[in-house]
């Protein structure tokens, strides 16, 4: 551990999110004054102030999350506030997209996300938790205060409505909202029935632009790179390059971070000619995810991410050591191959077993 010590802060920060869990500290959500609670308990109005995070077109509505959130009430000098963390905000379409970075308010009936009332259903209050977000509101009453938008995250953005705009223009409305999934990231068009169909197929994982898919194009990147001549250090950097837009374009999940993170090392290891450690590497990105976000540990993908990454880059390594691997003849390829195909499945599997169990009672 003396070697790694970024093993170690992340196993210390995890405890310290776990404990704090079990006494209760994260189920409460912020803390509001009497007026505001009095206000969300009896289905009154409320004028809220937030920063857009981010903009998801629904079928009938856009979701805008907003972030360093406060209820806003009084006049002159006595304006009071709460804390109210993230929001998520959904307003009607219209032909006016809120850019990323914008400070609004809206006028709404705020509510409460709830834990839920039968055993087995889904619980809204531990999900959004994880995101830090307690509350929602619906309101078409917006006003933007200040436009002062994020620039490159808004020309990514805007790149993005295009690709998807062609996509629904040239194909119909189940593939569009299939393709939007795949290269966009965008699966707010998937409706439940596709959502069954890739299910019961055993392929709702193409649905989901994961880490993995980072991890695979940024190879791609830095091979292609290499293929064209370019030295190391040039294509490591064209590698880390993309990994940032890719991870903006497709949005920062848990398992995106995760993957970009760890991808970042990598490259950098081959810039500076530093050898690469696996486990330190995910454990940068684990304590940059917590350090962000604590309760970020609770949710499911955080969980299954971590373990998958952990079971891939370092129990199997380590199992496929102790197999007399020989690749003289192509049936002993073939057979190796299998033998490592078996083992990394197994190896992933195992480990998510436990998260996978949970996450089917808690949906």
């Amino acid at each position: 551990m003396r070697q790694r010590p970024w093993c170690m802060v992340f196993l210390v920060l995890m405890t310290a999110i776990i404990l704090l869990g079990a006494s209760g500290f994260y189920n409460k959500g912020p803390d509001v004054s009497s007026y505001t609670e009095n206000r969300i308990s009896n289905g009154e109005q409320i004028l809220i102030n937030g920063t857009v995070v981010s903009g998801v077109e629904r079928p009938n509505s856009i979701l805008y999350i907003l972030s360093d959130t406060y209820t806003q009430y009084g006049s002159g000098q006595k304006i009071n506030s709460d804390d109210l963390h993230s929001v998520m905000l959904y307003t009607s379409k219209n032909d006016h997209r809120i850019k990323t970075g914008s400070r609004i308010t809206a006028y709404g009936k705020l509510e409460r996300y709830e834990h839920a009332s039968n055993p087995g259903a889904f619980d809204a209050f531990n999900y959004y938790r994880s995101k830090d977000c307690y509350f929602h509101m619906y309101s078409d009453d917006i006003t933007v205060e200040e436009e002062n938008g994020f620039g490159i995250v808004n020309a990514i953005n805007a790149f993005k409505e295009k690709i998807n705009e062609n996509i629904i223009s040239n194909t119909d409305e189940t593939a569009a909202a299939v393709l939007e999934a795949v290269i966009t990231g965008d699966r707010s068009g998937l409706t439940s029935e596709i959502r069954d169909d890739y299910s019961v197929l055993g392929l709702s994982h193409i649905l989901a632009v994961s880490g993995l898919h980072v991890g695979l194009i940024g190879m791609m990147i830095y091979k292609l790179l290499l293929k064209l001549r370019l030295s190391v250090r040039v294509s490591a950097t064209g590698g880390i390059l993309f990994i940032v837009f890719y991870t903006l374009f497709i949005g920062s999940g848990e398992s995106t971070v995760r993957a970009a993170v760890m991808f970042i090392v990598l490259f950098g290891s081959k810039i500076f000619l530093r050898s690469y450690d696996a486990p330190s590497s995910l454990s940068l990105a684990g304590t940059i995810i917590l350090a962000v976000n604590p309760v970020s540990l609770f949710n499911a993908g955080f969980q299954m991410s971590f373990l998958a990454a952990f079971a891939a880059s370092i129990v199997y390594p380590r199992l496929i050591d102790r197999f007399d691997l020989k690749e003289d003849t192509a049936a002993e390829r073939l057979k190796s191959k299998l033998i490592m195909s078996v083992t990394l499945w197994s190896s992933v599997n195992l480990f998510l077993l436990p998260v996978m169990g949970d996450a089917r009672r808690n949906h």
